[in-house]
């Protein structure tokens, strides 16, 4: 079997299932068992339990310790089975609100998430690949940016809100919530002479 052969949706696969980027675009030939091996990935990787697993291990690596902009690293102090007593404490909260749904809402804007693999296009050989955002997915806010991954500061949101939210620390939003409070309440009209 061919790559070249196969259907482009499992052609987009390969970075993930073990091919080489040399057999992706020489369209080489391609062993049935890399073509399971990489279908099952995607299975996974779009499950609940692989998405939210794989978003355990992207901030735990140490690789993926980022740092604040003032220079901090962001400290990760919970552990794989707190992360995941979080998430079904988030689920719990949120079936409490909504009684019909499974749970799986995003924390501030309170729509569904998705669990849904970007698609990495290999492009040319040598262009800089780009991950797109999918907004919709399951994302990990630290509600308090002043403070890293741990418990009680672990917001599960889509990754829309969160891109949204940034850096904004908890004190900024007081801020803006205060002064738009005051320009309604103490709202004047000054005339022209």
């Amino acid at each position: 079997m061919t790559l070249s052969s196969l259907p482009i949706p499992v052609k987009r696969l390969f970075n993930a299932g073990g091919l080489t980027e040399n057999e992706v675009i020489t369209g080489g030939s391609v062993s049935r068992d890399k073509i399971k091996k990489a279908l099952a990935d995607q299975r996974y990787g779009q499950s609940e339990k692989g998405f939210v697993g794989n978003k355990w291990v992207h901030i735990s690596k140490p690789s993926a310790r980022r740092r604040h902009k003032n220079g901090k690293e962001i400290k990760i102090t919970l552990t794989k089975q707190t992360y995941w007593l979080e998430y079904l404490n988030h689920k719990q909260i949120m079936m409490g609100k909504y009684p019909k749904s499974d749970g799986k809402l995003c924390r501030y804007c309170e729509n569904p998430f998705t669990f849904k693999e970007a698609v990495i296009n290999p492009g040319n050989k040598g262009a800089k690949r780009k991950n797109r955002t999918i907004e919709t997915n399951l994302s990990i806010d630290r509600l308090d940016n002043n403070k890293g991954y741990e418990e009680g500061n672990v917001i599960f949101c889509c990754a829309g809100c969160n891109n949204r939210k940034n850096q904004v620390l908890i004190q900024d939003c007081e801020n803006i919530l205060r002064v738009y409070n005051d320009r309604f309440d103490n709202h004047q009209t000054y005339e022209m002479e």
